[in-house]
């Protein structure tokens, strides 16, 4: 689709000036006139975005993360996958923001199996599941881990699943993809033509939490995307997961 903006100048003065006949015409009758100009231009969509896998050791381009083999358990969310996501969103429209998120399942799994939130590496063995968490940086960096249950302090987010559920045994939270989408709690990043701002959960000074995000210099800069999952207690299995970013208009 297509946005037309028009400028209207609407006092153009068009000026006349009618002399006498006479070779001693002395006085000059001045007549003014003004007729509406209309300027138009049409504005097209602009909606992209920059997406390259890279080593966090050397810059490298690479097609996926990889965690590699895991030969011993870590620390509750303390292994950082060994690459990153370089991003860059150039779009015009009024307002947009940029989901992460997995897409694990093509339909909803059975919660007795599964339970009841998929997001991060799927077992090949039915019930297997790690769970991940992401985080953005406005610089190329090696972040620390932590877990996301500490978000305000640390930095990092759950990373959600399109099938994810409502967990029944929580009474204050909906845990449910559609009431994160809703809540934006899938939400990356975000901005306007103008303005592109990174969401990194912070807190301020008066203990509340920073919800404004982090802005880059200019609208179309490059961003970060970091990734870490929990191995505390991993089972014996082969796993996966399937990244998606979405761009989407408000």
């Amino acid at each position: 689709m297509k946005k037309q903006v028009v400028f209207s100048i609407l006092a153009v003065s068009i000026l006349s000036i009618l002399g006498a006949s006479s070779a001693r015409a002395s006085a000059l009758t001045v007549q003014h006139s003004s007729a509406p100009v209309v300027c138009a231009a049409t504005i097209f969509a602009v909606n992209s975005t920059s997406i390259t896998v890279r080593n966090i050791s050397g810059g490298a381009v690479v097609s996926s993360i990889s965690f590699g083999t895991i030969t011993s358990t870590s620390a509750v969310f303390g292994q950082l996958a060994p690459q990153y996501v370089q991003l860059s969103v150039n779009d015009n429209s009024i307002s947009w923001v940029l989901r992460a998120y997995t897409t694990n399942f093509v339909t909803a799994p059975d919660t007795t199996t599964w339970g009841y939130q998929y997001g991060g590496l799927r077992g090949a063995t039915d019930g297997d599941h790690i769970a991940m968490g992401w985080q953005c940086s406005t610089t190329i960096s090696s972040p620390a881990c932590g877990d996301p249950s500490n978000s305000l302090n640390n930095g990092w987010t759950y990373l959600k699943d399109a099938m994810d559920v409502d967990m029944p045994e929580t009474t204050n939270n909906d845990e449910s993809f559609a009431a994160s989408v809703a809540t934006g709690y899938c939400n990356i990043a975000y901005g306007s033509a103008s303005y592109t701002r990174v969401v990194k959960p912070m807190k301020l000074p008066s203990g509340l939490p920073d919800t404004s995000g982090i802005p880059l210099v200019h609208p179309t800069d490059y961003f970060y995307l970091y990734t870490e999952a929990d191995f505390s207690s991993p089972v014996n299995d082969s796993y996966a997961f399937n990244l998606v970013l979405e761009l989407v208009h408000q």
